[in-house]
């Protein structure tokens, strides 16, 4: 009687603790990302996903990059390479990326030879960003986007750490 009792009290414990702990987060399907899902399974498109504990995996070769402080800020990387795509993909992909993009800030534009690259954001507040995207084309078509809550302070420090080199 006494294990049986003890069985209920368990079972009512983790019934009880059970909504918070496997209760899924509730998002809202990032654009961008469904935006690289949806071309790496139409075309040969690289996508990588690194976030849970793939994130946690990559950190520690961040450590001795620029990005070293703020990677601990991170939830989510995600990274989109393609050499080409077909003219009707392509039109496709420009429309789609256009879209998603115009949810965006454009913080910067770089050209460089053939290639330009373009940095983009989402902000929380004035000091805090909750998304950086980094988009690149020339060398194919490359895309980057690193979700968490980033401190503006953090992009400050690697912005000034970089210059000084």
């Amino acid at each position: 009687m006494k294990r049986f009792v003890s069985y209920v009290v368990v079972a009512i414990a983790l019934l009880a603790i059970s909504p918070v702990s496997h209760a899924k987060k509730v998002e809202t399907k990032n654009s961008m990302i469904t935006l690289m899902e949806k071309y790496s399974e139409e075309t040969d498109a690289e996508f990588m996903n690194l976030k849970g504990l793939l994130l946690k995996f990559a950190k520690p070769a961040m450590k001795d990059t620029p990005m070293a402080n703020m990677v601990d800020c991170l939830e989510t990387i995600c990274i989109f390479h393609v050499d080409k795509f077909s003219s009707d993909v392509s039109k496709r992909f420009n429309a789609d990326l256009t879209a998603a993009l115009s949810e965006y800030i454009k913080v910067t534009e770089t050209k460089e030879d053939k290639i330009v690259s373009s940095i983009y954001m989402k902000q929380i507040d004035e000091n805090t960003l909750s998304e950086l995207l980094v988009y690149s084309t020339g060398d194919g078509i490359n895309i980057v986007t690193m979700i968490g809550n980033i401190p503006v302070s953090e992009l400050e420090k690697m912005a000034t750490t970089e210059s000084a080199k």
